[in-house]
């Protein structure tokens, strides 16, 4: 058989399944990968915390017994930035709102916001230090007067 009539034998490019002058399903595969996941980091650090203040009107319930010491408390301690009877104002969060219900915000997360401050990562309004001089035995009668208020304006 002449030289020219020999079959010939196919390139490893010509072999592979990428077409004619395209890129390879595989290629077109992992590089779709790489966008959702540069997409999605995107989206992350542009996620912003609520921007907005808010101040709440609030209801102010009449209060018995723990509460009564943990209204005062509250007002020495926590009004300044959470506002009054725990509306909010522009220096910090109301404590009326859904994110410092019970099944979000346990107890302990009051205790731990006293004493060691909190980073901020709801809300627009900074971070909050740590309290100093609030006893446990204070913060327990503060949350029996915020979760009392909590209650009064329709959470549970």
């Amino acid at each position: 058989m002449p030289q020219s009539q020999k079959p010939r034998k196919k390139s490893p490019v010509a072999q592979t399944d990428t077409p004619a002058g395209g890129i390879s399903p595989k290629l077109w595969f992992y590089g779709f990968i790489a966008l959702m996941i540069i997409g999605g980091g995107i989206l992350f650090l542009q996620a912003k915390p609520e921007t907005k203040t808010t101040h709440l009107d609030v209801f102010a319930p009449e209060l018995q017994g723990i509460e009564v010491k943990g209204g005062k408390l509250y007002a020495a301690n926590c009004a300044a930035c959470h506002g009054p009877n725990a509306a909010g104002s522009e220096k910090g969060p109301p404590f009326v709102h859904k994110i410092y219900a019970r099944d979000h915000h346990v107890d302990a997360s009051f205790y731990n916001a006293v004493k060691r401050g909190v980073q901020a990562h709801h809300w627009p309004y900074g971070n909050m230090p740590a309290v100093e001089g609030v006893s446990d035995d204070d913060v327990t009668a503060i949350i029996a007067y915020v979760r009392k208020v909590q209650v009064a304006n329709g959470m549970k």
